[in-house]
């Protein structure tokens, strides 16, 4: 599993990687629902990365919802109690080949970053318990949730 061209920084791993453009903040560094609109358009998932520690997850579009909830509620409550930041990319802006959008999680340490990803999977559990089970989401007992992940650091995700 490669990296959208263009994509640069290291992902799911600690260190001070730089993207090249910022996906969901805002100049006061709450994350929203859209990519910046200055320049030109950088491919998804293309993030400025601020925080040390980042997961990025190819979300099917009815999971981003769910992250997101009605009137962003869901979204604000994630990154209040987890101390992270969340960005989704636009919902045309898809990862290449799929139709999942991309959500990046900062944080500051791991342990912001496993709280998030636990209330990412709480939430995926919640849709497939609500909606039934899919060829995207999975079935209960049975979730699937997609990590970006560089080639350089595959080799240490299968050991």
């Amino acid at each position: 599993m490669g990296k959208p061209a263009g994509s640069k920084g290291s992902v799911g791993a600690k260190g001070g990687a730089r993207g090249n453009s910022k996906v969901g903040t805002t100049a006061g560094g709450q994350g929203g629902d859209s990519a910046q609109a200055s320049g030109p358009r950088k491919p998804p998932g293309a993030t400025a990365i601020s925080m040390p520690c980042v997961f990025k997850y190819l979300t099917p579009q009815r999971l981003a919802s769910v992250i997101i909830g009605k009137g962003g509620a869901a979204i604000a409550e994630m990154r209040t109690s987890c101390g992270v930041r969340i960005g989704l990319t636009d919902h045309g802006d898809v990862y290449p080949q799929t139709d999942c959008r991309i959500l990046t999680v900062q944080g500051n340490s791991e342990e912001d970053l496993n709280k998030a990803s636990k209330e990412i999977t709480s939430k995926l559990a919640e849709l497939v318990k609500s909606s039934g089970p899919s060829e995207a989401a999975g079935s209960e007992g049975d979730l699937k949730l997609k990590v970006l992940l560089p080639r350089a650091a595959a080799g240490g995700a299968i050991g």
